[in-house]
């Protein structure tokens, strides 16, 4: 495999859906404020306070560490997943 990545990312519904073409494939990304989901990988991820990230295991769920994060980072989000909206089953 080669050293050099070629990937072009096309946004769908700015700035939430986007779809990343790559040598590889494609995938589909949905982003809301700093989680954000992967069709490819089927994982989550987090943007945490300064360089930190975090990033679930294939598939797995991630509802119980939205509880460990700053309240005012995530406050329309974490108002969203404590509201009980169905899928996600509330905290």
């Amino acid at each position: 495999m080669s050293p050099i990545v070629l990937r072009k990312r096309l946004w769908l519904v700015p700035p939430f859906l986007f779809l990343t073409l790559s040598m590889t494939g494609l995938s589909v990304t949905f982003k809301v404020g700093p989680w954000s989901w992967n069709s490819r990988s089927r994982s989550h991820r987090v943007d945490l306070p300064g360089p930190l990230s975090w990033r679930s295991r294939r598939g797995a769920g991630f509802p119980w560490l939205l509880a460990l994060l700053p309240v005012g980072s995530l406050s329309g989000l974490v108002a969203w997943v404590l509201s009980g909206h169905p899928g996600w089953g509330g905290l």
